[in-house]
């Protein structure tokens, strides 16, 4: 039996975040009208340092924000990284120009938003953004979960056993991550993404009573084309005996289960006539603060909280095939 390589193609619906588990606070990016620019560690360090009496204001607003931080003060707009250079006017325009730029929101834009907490940064690596092959390969375990459970007509009583379904139907019945049967599954990183496909968003927790801070992210934008590459390695399905069909013939379960979804989020927020992007494509649900229901295996529950951004449901893409080829 032959090997299979896709050639896969990922358009984003409404934006996407894939977490790096980094944030960066305002004493850490600058900021104008338009963007903000997040400068590299290396690059920071060697100019903050050139000059003295920069050096020394750096540290004392860096001080400042770590005090208001643990003593829970309210966030001051005057500190964060320009209040340090409002006198090095040459030096700030030489660190902008070594940094990452973003883009910021028209929404943040229109509300003059200062961004005083801290923003949490898209997954990276010292080339640029990325989507990583484990986030793709996550997100189709659980939509190929769902699907499974779907047909075999679990009843809600037994949606507390959802490790036992899940070793049931994607290992050998066992808790064995070395018999999953995804190991047949190899997903690549994406390919690199440039800086202009992101912008600085505000998510907003729609449904939900609490009162919560502000969370920041950089995300991907809506219309945005990603590649990357998937192999299907035939041998290892076979030792495994998986029951997993390659991808070309899943992607209509995909979008059973994508449209199930969309259908749930519409009854719950019936009122909210943006929450799910104007695009009769939408297959696929990826990333991070997309709600409990992308989360977890069991479609009989509908969530009461959903992450929005300017009311449009986070997370939401389009998948296709762009090539295939074996080897």
């Amino acid at each position: 039996m032959k090997n299979i390589k896709y050639k896969m193609q990922i358009t984003t619906c409404s934006p996407v975040f894939i977490g790096s588990g980094e944030e960066i606070s305002s004493g850490e990016f600058l900021k104008d009208s338009n963007y903000i620019y997040i400068p590299y560690k290396k690059d920071l360090s060697q100019i903050v340092t050139s000059d003295d009496a920069l050096f020394a204001n750096y540290k004392d607003v860096l001080r400042k924000i770590a005090l208001e931080k643990s003593n829970n003060q309210q966030k001051s707009n005057q500190l964060n990284l320009a209040s340090v250079f409002c006198k090095h006017p040459a030096l700030r325009e030489k660190l902008k120009k070594t940094s990452k730029q973003i883009f910021i929101s028209s929404d943040l834009k229109q509300k003059n938003d200062d961004l005083a907490n801290p923003i949490k940064l898209f997954m990276s690596n010292s080339n640029g953004f990325y989507i990583p092959g484990s986030s793709i390969k996550g997100a189709f375990r659980t939509y190929i979960l769902k699907s499974l459970i779907e047909n075999q007509k679990y009843s809600i009583n037994e949606y507390s056993k959802g490790k036992q379904i899940e070793n049931s139907l994607l290992r050998t019945g066992e808790e064995k991550t070395s018999d999953d049967f995804l190991r047949a599954w190899q997903f690549a990183d994406s390919e690199i993404i440039e800086n202009k496909n992101f912008e600085i968003y505000k998510i907003d927790k729609l449904g939900s009573s609490k009162s919560l801070l502000p969370i920041y992210i950089v995300g991907l934008k809506q219309n945005t084309k990603i590649e990357f590459t998937f192999t299907y390695d035939t041998y290892t399905a076979r030792i495994l005996r998986s029951n997993v069909p390659p991808i070309d013939e899943l992607l209509n379960q995909l979008n059973q289960v994508a449209s199930q979804e969309i259908k749930q989020l519409k009854t719950q927020h019936s009122t909210m006539k943006n929450l799910i992007p104007q695009n009769e494509s939408i297959n696929f649900s990826l990333g991070g603060h997309i709600g409990k229901l992308r989360h977890t295996l069991f479609t009989g529950k509908i969530p009461k909280t959903i992450s929005t951004v300017n009311g449009v449901s986070v997370g939401w893409c389009h998948l296709q095939i762009l090539n295939k080829e074996e080897f």
